[in-house]
């Protein structure tokens, strides 16, 4: 066996590797509820046994690496083939006892052991799965086709298999784009809201035009389209006192509530005042701001938004496709993250400490008092601000979710559900 005690990639290897199982296991339990595969969770879980075998192999742990390709293979066949027929429950149970055999030899590594388990039996089982599939000589009665989606009692989130990507339609005409080309979401499909707003930043404040750029780069993940005027944020330096004169006009589609949009524009600095409107023609308290004066010239497209448009713009206002592209767009976002050393963290946690006292020392100096220094309490004040959403972000980026301690108990109802053959479901 290999000795990778000194080797700096063990530490990454494991921390990967757990993760990816926890992901994965999530993803079956749901798709075993749902009772049914879509083309986005096959594609995940390959893509999932594909990096535990590539990192499995180059660490050398080759039994790992040699069942991480088997699931792989059989996800290959199930993609490659949409019209093949599966058991669902026992693709489920494939997969589980692959990650319970991963999770122990992971185990064994942390503990200093060799990671020495035989998967052989449950390959070769794999293998004889993948072939009967192939065959066509699974038991029918207990199977179902991998594009069919379940039709009674349906989950929320549980997404339907989609249909093979199409060519995504060009965007309007008159609007030039500002990224990649990408599919238009519906302006009113289900699940999704239209909505237009227009913000003004404070008087003086500077940089109109980078503030503006900085709000479009917190929406753009969450919204499906994203036009604003004036356009050229980064181009034309007299777009900033375009936006100083007359404000800045946005048009966005995104699953999102309006709540959630009313949060980014109040924590953007030096914003003054927003009104947002839904297509509903629903204004926001601060509808103050005169209306658009013009339509929107630049055209941007979210990264997000090609992956979630599978279907024909026409079709996608159907229920089950907006809940799909509701779950991609939430996904991509979800996953757009890294991890840190938590001791990083903390150190991080204790010079914002030292930054927040540090800040009350000289903003609150007993040599000011009685000095009316009016630049130097509006910087002041400023600064007070930073330091306390720098420290709020640092703290929440310290949390882990609870729902992970949790995530374990489903695991643990569903395999006693199925050794007693009594149904259970954890709420």
């Amino acid at each position: 066996m290999p000795d990778n005690s000194n080797n700096p990639l063990l530490e990454i290897y494991i921390f990967e590797s757990s993760q990816l199982l926890e992901q994965l296991e999530e993803i079956m339990l749901k798709s075993e509820k749902a009772n049914e595969l879509t083309s986005e969770n096959i594609n995940e879980i390959f893509r999932i046994m594909h990096t535990i075998k590539g990192s499995s192999a180059m660490m050398e742990y080759n039994n790992v690496s040699t069942l991480a390709h088997a699931v792989e293979d059989m996800f290959y066949f199930i993609r490659e083939n949409r019209d093949a027929t599966v058991i669902y429950s026992d693709i489920v149970d494939f997969v589980l006892q692959a990650s319970d055999f991963i999770k122990n030899e992971i185990a064994k590594i942390m503990n200093g052991m060799d990671a020495d388990g035989e998967p052989g039996e449950l390959t070769s089982r794999i293998h004889e799965y993948v072939k009967a599939m192939k065959e066509g000589a699974l038991a029918p009665a207990a199977a179902a086709p991998v594009s069919s989606a379940a039709k009674a009692a349906k989950p929320r989130k549980a997404s339907k298999p989609q249909a093979e990507p199409q060519a995504a339609p060009e965007a309007a005409a008159d609007a030039a784009p500002q990224a990649e080309p990408g599919a238009a979401a519906p302006a009113g499909g289900e699940g999704f809201t239209r909505y237009k707003a227009h913000v003004t930043f404070d008087e003086n404040c500077q940089m109109e035009n980078i503030r503006a750029f900085g709000l479009i780069h917190n929406m753009k993940d969450i919204c499906i389209e994203l036009t604003y005027a004036p356009g050229n944020l980064l181009e034309d330096d007299s777009t900033a006192e375009q936006i100083m004169k007359n404000g800045f006009d946005l048009s966005f589609t995104s699953p999102e509530d309006r709540s959630t949009f009313e949060h980014i524009f109040d924590q953007t600095m030096f914003l003054k005042q927003f009104t947002l409107e839904s297509q509903g023609g629903e204004q926001g308290e601060e509808a103050e701001a005169p209306p658009a004066a013009e339509e929107p010239e630049e055209h941007f497209e979210a990264p997000a938004a090609a992956e979630a448009q599978s279907v024909p713009a026409e079709e996608a206002v159907a229920r089950d496709d907006a809940q799909d592209k509701r779950d991609t767009l939430l996904k991509s976002v979800k996953q757009s993250q890294i991890s840190v050393n938590i001791s990083k963290l903390d150190s991080l946690m204790d010079l914002v400490g030292e930054i927040v006292i540090s800040e009350a020392m000289v903003t609150r100096n007993p040599d000011l008092d009685g000095l009316q220094i009016e630049n130097f309490q509006k910087a002041a004040r400023q600064l007070r601000k930073l330091t306390d959403e720098l420290q709020d972000l640092v703290m929440s980026v310290r949390m882990i979710p609870v729902a992970n301690t949790f995530h374990k108990m489903t695991r643990i109802v569903r395999d006693m559900s199925k050794k007693l053959d009594k149904p259970a479901e954890l709420t």
